[in-house]
Order: structure tokens, then sequence, then C-alpha cells
């Protein structure tokens, strides 16, 4: 007898919830993403790294040859599509449209410098801003900057060489596509 009891009531149950749905429906949904033509970049920096005396031979200063040095512009893109690389002058000046500053981190001098868009060392960014147009490719493409130190760009006080310092600038790289 409590079986059937027992049994009775779970059939009920079951009787009971299963009558609460009477029906179904069915719809779907879209997933979308619209990837859009975009770039972003970073720097690599311009390190001149450590050095002795700059020759300046105009001054009679002998000394070390120019330094030259490569850092560059990391693009990523989502398209192949013409960018163009702007290269603003540095937050310190400069003592020429194509010679920016490097100020001393102590004692506060100059150290002139400049920012070449080819390997011949031919073609300056100017302290305004000149821009370098390129065909980006999908995905990660480098784009070399390439770095000088004259020492004739460098004021010598009497036959004095440039103080010994840590001399920084920060220029600004605009990307437009």
């Amino acid at each position: 007898m409590k079986r059937t009891v027992l049994f009775s009531l779970i059939a009920a149950g079951l009787l009971a919830t299963g009558s609460a749905f009477a029906g179904t429906a069915t719809t779907s949904f879209t997933a979308n993403v619209n990837i859009a033509q975009s770039c972003s970049v970073s720097a690599q920096p311009i390190d001149f790294g450590s050095n002795g005396i700059l020759a300046d031979t105009a001054n009679g200063v002998p000394g070390a040859d120019n330094i030259q040095v490569q850092g560059g512009v990391n693009l990523y893109c989502t398209a192949a599509m013409p960018v163009t690389i702007q290269v603003q002058g540095g937050g310190n000046g400069g003592t020429s449209e194509a010679v920016w500053k490097m100020v001393g981190a102590t004692n506060g001098g100059t150290l002139g410098y400049r920012i070449y868009q080819d390997a011949a060392y031919t073609t300056p960014f100017k302290l305004a801003g000149d821009q370098l147009t390129v065909s980006a490719v999908v995905g990660t493409q480098f784009v070399p900057l390439y770095g000088e130190i004259l020492g004739s760009d460098n004021s010598y006080v009497g036959s004095l060489p440039v103080q010994p310092d840590s001399y920084s600038d920060t220029a600004t790289v605009t990307v437009t596509y």
C-alpha cells in the first residue's frame, strides 16, 4: 500500500510538472564584428650608447668620428594601406631645423643630434615634423629611423668637448592611415 501511494504521488508530480510546459518556441541570433582599418605604433629608442670625446675638426677638436645608430618604429596594421609616419622634433627644441637637442640630466648642457629617414643619412626629419610615407603590410612591420651625432653640431667653449653627463630628449611619432 505504501508503494502504491508513493508511486501515485511521483506520477502525479511528474504529470503536474509536465503540464506546466504547453509548447516550445525557437529563435536565433547573429554575432557580428566590424574590423576597421587601423594601425598601432610603438618606437624603439635611438640609443647612442656611451661615448668619449666627439670630433669637431672644424674647431680643431680631436675625438670619435660621427656616431650613427638605428632605431625605428614598429607598425601593426589590420590592412595593407599607405601610412604616413610623422616624427616631430624633441621636447628640447634644436639649434637649427635639422639639429635637435638632448639636454644633460645633471649639468643642463646640450648635445645636438639628427634623425634621418634613410640609411645614407641624407634626408633628415626637421623639428617641425617631416613625414615619411610607407606602404604598410598586414601585421607587424618595422620602419627604421637613423640617428646621428656630429661633433660639428655641438658648440664648444674654446676647445672644450661636450661635458660628461647623461643626455636625453623625447620625440613624438604620429602615424596617419
